[in-house]
């Protein structure tokens, strides 16, 4: 897999639509990361998305910026979209710029999931 590649596969569990992503997340694939996040914020009204970064390995401002705006888009859908799996790095990126008022930022996939199925 190329450098700047991004893979993007989705999954369900119960309400929750999780896309699993894994690679870089930047200016290279910014137009197939704004599809995939539209695509996950449109399959179930309202939005209940988690976006699974666990195997990100790189993300530059491009990437954040798409990141920050799928956030606010699915607030303003009365949705949720919680970012899960964040390693060190990438938590550390967040907590940097700020992005964690934003980015709800959840340790795992499985707390983010039970975050959702409860609340």
């Amino acid at each position: 897999m190329p450098a700047n590649a991004l893979q993007a596969d989705f999954s369900r569990e119960g309400a929750c639509v999780i896309l699993h992503l894994s690679g870089a997340l930047g200016y290279d694939n910014v137009p197939e990361l704004q599809a995939r996040l539209s695509y996950g914020l449109s399959t179930h009204h309202p939005p209940n998305l988690i976006v699974h970064v666990q195997s990100v390995r790189s993300v530059d401002s491009y990437g954040l910026t798409v990141l920050t705006a799928a956030a606010r888009h699915a607030g303003h859908l009365r949705g949720r979209m919680l970012v899960a799996g964040a390693g060190d790095l990438l938590q550390a990126t967040f907590t940097r710029r700020n992005l964690n008022e934003v980015l709800a930022v959840r340790s795992t996939l499985a707390d983010a999931i039970g975050e959702l199925h409860g609340g």
